[in-house]
């Protein structure tokens, strides 16, 4: 048998487009309380009339009761749904309630369960048979016990929500109750279809008229949303609002008896089913009274178990239609927490009044719009000069002796909300004038916007400061007068020791004639002093010039190992004889890095020579040059096994001209002069220099250069 698609089956399939546009519009507005179960009732209509569409067309009974069976998957939703939307429109829903709302579904999900096993119990349907109809077979069923207590379940909950909604009927106004109304009709359309489909009264038997009345439901739902703003426009229930409001509220007839309270006046009064019917005079004192019947906002004080309460009275009078009074609308706040925090903060303001009229600094209070002073502790007074009598006609702009300085302190206190630490010169009103670091805040004082300082006199310590600072520039002045001298010397003393040496040497090698041993001895001794005190003045000109910072750098790539060899080689004129020369080693061997190589050759000739004046033989001498490429630094370490250094003196060690011990002198050559020019050297090129050393076990000078 072919599928035959019937007048009746394209008018539920509209019904169902229907349905889905109204639920499409509802899901738009989800976050509205109830859009989303109304969406959910509207697919599960749309989903139960596609249903009867396929199984009015369907040719077989089989077929059509597979039909059947899922549309009660809508079927059994729709109810529930409907209850959620109307709970939830009508503002009754809660935390609690929204924990419990899918108990609802259970019953609807056991009757689903017990369509699709109908056929081991038949308890659902007791029979299913095809009957002619106008519209073609229709398929009748013959409802078991299961079906009923279904559907009672489902008419329980449709009926709670009908409760609901003539509740609200009743209680809305205006928009409200024509929302609430047209909510009703679109209801009763589709369950009076259903009533009589179950009933005996069905003209068509088997046809379900009831997906063909939710087209009326649907077109009523849109006609809701698109004119009355249904999920625009959500009542909030005026039972809501007088329930949980926090402030107590008492309704009074014109004979002053109470004819409704709120749930906050039964707490408040630790009352339960007397509080209606007592008279205002029975709860309140006479003069609290007097301000209901006076109609008047105040605040009033009374007592409950002895504790005093702070009430602020809102008293609304309800006249009649005829402009007769009818009774009173009481409003009573509880504001005693407010009122004893009014109470702390006014004891705070003394306590913290007190604490500033015997602060040990000098505090003055002055007005953020005009800067007139309001109030100042005994220490400004008296550091000021403020008489008590001119207090108020001091301002603080005028204690400034810069009016910059003030228009700025009032701008920095406007944006940054603080001045700390704002160091200006004032004048007392008895023309004084000093130096003062002034910190300032923000603050109400006598609930008026203040601006509190703190004012400290640096007087002295600003001419201490300028004493230390002329003291500086003098010392600074002569040390570069003590650099100069030095270079001078040093300049004057070449010239001469050249000209010394450079005869001296004529003569050794006999330009002027031949001498005898005696001679050549006397001469050689002349040169090589005249030798070393070039090395000294040379030695002397370098601290000078790095001190001065007058020496640049002449970098280039220059390979490492040269220049130690160099240095090394430097070093053999100061070995005895038959002694063993420096270790040396290098990782890796063709280290190339950025460097001066001559002010780098110098650093290791300093080094090494210090190790092989100070490490006696046989011990041993030596160098190491070690690359870290991953801390992108290359050390240079110079040790020996020598008399080593105390670590109390090693502070001492870089400083010019400072000699670690005077009896160092007398066994050691030296002037002091060469660690200081290695720290100038390494500082140039970005690098340090650090000593580790113990007494008899030697001493290692580690050079960090960055590579």
């Amino acid at each position: 048998m072919l599928w035959s698609f019937e007048f009746v089956s394209y008018i539920n399939i509209q019904t169902a487009l229907i349905a889905l546009a109204v639920a499409f519009f509802a899901w738009h507005r989800r976050t509205t309380p109830g859009a989303q179960p109304l969406a959910g009732l509207l697919v599960a209509a749309a989903l139960w009339g596609i249903a009867e569409a396929v199984e009015s067309a369907a040719p077989t009974l089989t077929a059509k009761m597979m039909v059947s069976k899922f549309s009660h998957i809508a079927i059994q939703s729709l109810p529930v749904f409907y209850l959620l939307f109307v709970v939830r429109y009508a503002g009754h829903s809660s935390d609690m309630l929204r924990r419990r709302e899918y108990w609802l579904g259970v019953v609807p999900m056991l009757a689903v369960v017990a369509v699709f096993t109908n056929d081991l119990h038949h308890l659902f349907w007791t029979r299913v048979e095809l009957v002619e109809s106008p519209f073609g077979l229709e398929s009748v069923y013959g409802h078991g016990p299961l079906f009923w207590i279904s559907t009672g379940y489902l008419y329980l909950l449709i009926l709670a929500a009908t409760v609901i909604l003539f509740r609200k009927i009743i209680i809305y106004q205006d928009v409200y109750r024509q929302q609430a109304i047209i909510l009703m009709a679109a209801t009763a359309v589709p369950w009076i279809a259903n009533v009589v489909y179950l009933s005996g009264a069905n003209p068509i038997p088997g046809f379900d008229w009831t997906p063909l009345a939710f087209a009326v439901t649907g077109v009523l739902l849109a006609w809701a949303i698109f004119r009355t703003g249904l999920l625009d426009l959500r009542p909030v229930a005026r039972t809501v609002l007088f329930e949980q409001m926090s402030d107590v509220l008492l309704v009074t007839d014109s004979q002053n008896r109470v004819v409704d309270a709120n749930p906050a006046a039964y707490d408040f009064f630790s009352a339960h089913s007397a509080l209606v019917g007592e008279r205002v005079e029975q709860l309140f004192a006479p003069e609290v009274v007097h301000t209901f019947v006076e109609s008047k906002d105040d605040a009033v004080v009374i007592y409950k178990d002895g504790v005093a309460h702070q009430l602020d009275v809102r008293t609304t009078i309800l006249m009649n239609a005829n402009g007769q009074l009818n009774g009173r609308l009481i409003v009573l706040r509880d504001t005693t927490d407010r009122m004893r925090l009014e109470e702390t903060l006014r004891r705070s303001e003394q306590r913290y009044r007190t604490l500033v009229d015997n602060a040990p600094f000098p505090s003055i209070v002055s007005s953020a719009v005009d800067g007139v002073l309001l109030y100042a502790n005994h220490r400004a007074r008296s550091l000021l000069a403020i008489p008590n009598s001119v207090e108020q006609s001091c301002r603080l702009p005028d204690l400034f002796v810069n009016k910059e300085e003030s228009d700025l302190l009032f701008s920095k206190i406007s944006v940054e909300d603080a001045a700390p630490d704002y160091e200006v010169q004032l004048r007392t009103l008895d023309g004084r004038v000093f130096w003062a670091l002034l910190s300032a805040v923000p603050i109400q004082y006598a609930e008026e916007e203040a601006i509190l300082s703190s004012i400290n006199d640096v007087t002295m310590r600003r001419e201490a400061e300028q004493t230390l600072m002329k003291a500086k520039i003098e010392a600074e002045s002569a040390s570069r007068a003590k650099s100069e001298f030095l270079a001078t010397m040093s300049h004057e003393l070449r010239t001469p020791l050249s000209s010394v040496i450079g005869l001296a040497e004529a003569l050794l090698n006999e330009a002027y004639g031949p001498l005898n041993a005696q001679q050549k001895h006397s001469l050689a001794t002349i040169s090589q002093s005249g030798g070393k005190l070039t090395e000294l003045v040379n030695e002397v000109l370098d601290l000078t010039r790095l001190e001065a910072g007058a020496v640049k750098l002449n970098y280039e790539m220059t390979l490492i190992d040269e220049v130690c060899q160099s240095a090394l080689h430097a070093m053999k004129a100061m070995l005895s004889p038959g002694a063993t020369p420096p270790a040396y080693t290098i990782q890796p061997a063709d280290l190339v890095m950025q460097v001066d190589p001559r002010r780098l050759r110098q650093i290791l000739i300093h080094l090494l020579s210090n190790a092989i004046k100070f490490t006696p033989e046989p011990r041993g001498v030596g160098l190491e040059v070690t690359a870290l490429p991953a801390q992108k630094v290359v050390h240079f370490v110079v040790w020996d096994e020598g008399i080593g250094i105390d670590a109390a003196l090693q502070r001492m060690l870089f400083r010019p001209f400072a000699q670690l011990d005077s009896g160092l002198t007398r066994h050691y050559e030296g002037t002091g002069i060469g660690l200081a020019i290695v720290r100038h050297l390494v500082d140039l090129h970005g690098g340090q220099v650090t000593v580790e050393s113990e007494p008899g076990k030697g001493s290692r000078f580690v050079v960090r250069l960055p590579l």
